[in-house]
């Protein structure tokens, strides 16, 4: 049994695989029976984030509908639009910052993850940062997901070829 102390460090964005929601300090451990990933729990905002724009968008849209229906198109009045998407915007802001320390207090639950060697497909340097190993998981029939993990010691090709091993 190896254990890898380290850092789980998904990306923001997912660029060929979704990145499973643990983050921070936390262990990799290859076991016989499989592979354990220990961290904390991350918080997805991403749909907070797009309702956010799409309200300042329909603010928008809704402010030009609404003044070409009472007929006032002088320019003042598309300020009032523009001052309005800024104020909806920054509400919703305000709102977004809220939950975003609800959910990194939230955020610091311990998430614990197990998978059989069958559904771990690889492991290697992340392409962008070399620091950080990509190891690829298959969680279901469609669906390929990744832990993003940052050894400490700099133990990354110790990390790649201890799971590559495992695999056969």
């Amino acid at each position: 049994m190896s254990v890898f102390d380290g850092e789980f460090l998904p990306p923001t964005m997912a660029r060929t695989t979704v990145p499973i929601a643990i983050v921070g300090a936390g262990s990799v451990e290859l076991a016989d029976q499989g592979l354990k990933a220990r961290g904390l729990k991350r918080q997805n905002l991403t749909g907070l984030y797009a309702l956010l724009v799409l309200a300042v968008v329909a603010t928008f849209v809704g402010g030009l509908i609404l003044l070409s229906t009472l007929g006032l198109g002088s320019k003042t009045s598309g300020y009032l639009v523009v001052a309005a998407c800024f104020l909806v915007g920054g509400a919703g802001a305000q709102l977004l910052r809220a939950k975003q320390k609800a959910a990194s207090t939230a955020a610091g639950q311990t998430l614990e993850l197990a998978f059989d060697w069958a559904q771990v497909k690889k492991a290697a340097p992340d392409v962008e940062d070399p620091s950080v190993v990509v190891i690829h998981v298959k969680r279901s029939l469609l669906n390929t997901e990744s832990l993003h993990f940052s050894p400490a010691g700099g133990r990354q090709a110790d990390l790649v070829s201890a799971v590559q091993q495992r695999l056969g």
